[in-house]
């Protein structure tokens, strides 16, 4: 891939393996546009949905134009032909070019939900594909409802191996899985729930008293 983007837990890109740095305020809105592309799929992104995100308060043809320079901008920004598409008033990365890490953790995610898989290795591959919460500490306005839609499938998945764990009695496993998960997600409530009936069932009521007052 000639370019990477990193979104989970922070931003960043690298180019044909080489770091980009990027200085100026002028650079912000084209980088914008590439951090909510990926948040959204990275794939038949509506081009409408991006100018709501980015541009809310602009009319349809100032908000058309202000996309259209972002998108100008940002393709000179990156310097790699065709890794960005826009077509039919979609917007897409080319596969063949570009690699996120949210389509890593959407396979990890599809995986997860898979019948044939065993949980702990499954839970350990969605816990490495997730290091943090999309744009990590970004306060943006239109990163809110991306980065809760993928916190929740990323807890629910989790949650649904952790319990499969239980119903198995691998105690050992579910503790795991539910302490990685708070290690990547300390405000999933279900997640201290778990570990407290992991921890209760092996017999170890402090931790799970501890887990409990946490």
């Amino acid at each position: 891939f000639r370019l990477r983007v990193r979104a989970l837990g922070g931003f960043d890109l690298t180019r044909d393996g080489e770091p980009m740095r990027f200085t100026g305020k002028t650079q912000q809105r084209p980088l914008d546009v590439l951090k909510l592309v990926v948040s959204l799929g990275g794939k038949d992104v509506d081009a409408e949905l991006v100018m709501a995100g980015l541009w809310p308060d602009a009319d349809g043809a100032a908000a058309k134009n202000s996309f259209d320079s972002a998108m100008f901008r940002l393709r000179k920004l990156l310097d790699i032909e065709d890794a960005i598409v826009v077509a039919s008033g979609k917007v897409s990365l080319a596969r063949s070019l570009v690699w996120t890490d949210v389509w890593a953790l959407e396979a990890a995610l599809d995986n997860a939900s898979a019948s044939d898989v065993v949980p702990a290795a499954a839970a350990r591959r969605l816990l490495d594909a997730y290091p943090g919460p999309l744009l990590g500490d970004e306060e943006s306005t239109w990163i809110a409802k991306p980065r809760d839609a993928l916190r929740a499938r990323f807890v629910r998945a989790l949650m649904d191996l952790g319990a499969t764990l239980e119903r198995a009695g691998d105690w050992t496993s579910a503790i795991d899985v539910y302490r990685r998960g708070l290690e990547a997600d300390n405000l999933a409530e279900s997640f201290y729930r778990g570990l407290m009936r992991a921890l209760a069932a092996t017999g170890n009521h402090a931790e799970a008293l501890t887990a409990f007052r946490r």
